[in-house]
This record gives structure tokens, sequence and C-alpha cells, in this order.
């Protein structure tokens, strides 16, 4: 459902007022959760990121797919645009 504010509404800052705070709500929610995975991570390694791709991303992570050949560098490098590639150099380089 979409949620509609009119500036017009008698009741427009109290809906608005009750709109900002149900965002800031949410953001503080979002914020946790990210602070406890990073948690999890920092204190379990590589176990805790296996286990949240599993849970976010419904791919099974493990040491050996994680790890990215020399080959697959090279052909991700070549696909990447060259602007792209130019402006990440200048990044490392500052």
């Amino acid at each position: 459902m979409v949620f509609r504010l009119d500036e017009n509404d008698s009741e427009f800052q109290q809906k608005f007022a009750g709109f900002l705070q149900k965002q800031q709500q949410t953001t503080a929610k979002v914020q946790q959760v990210v602070a406890d995975i990073l948690s999890e991570v920092k204190s379990e390694g590589d176990k805790a990121l296996f286990e949240l791709t599993k849970r976010f991303d419904n791919f099974d992570l493990t040491t050996k797919n994680l790890r990215i050949s020399e080959q697959e560098i090279e052909h991700a490098y070549q696909l990447c645009d060259k602007e792209i590639i130019g402006a990440l150099e200048l990044a490392h380089d500052r």
C-alpha cells in the first residue's frame, strides 16, 4: 500500500511526524541488524560468513568456492568498463 501525504490535509503535520518517526525506528533496526552481523563475522570469522551467506543469499559458500582464480579475476577485468578501471586505479593511488 502506498502511503500518501497531502499538505492540505488538516492532519498533515501529525501524519508526517508519524511517518518520520517510523522511518527513524526502521533505520535504527537496520543499523542494529548490521551491527549484529558485523559482530558475528568478527567473532566467528569464516563460519559466520558461510552461515550468513547461506541465510541471506541462499548460496553454500565453502573454502573451496570462496577462492577466486587468477583466470576469473583476469576475465572479470577484461569485462569491466575501462572508465571504471581508471576510477578504481585513481582511488587506489590516492
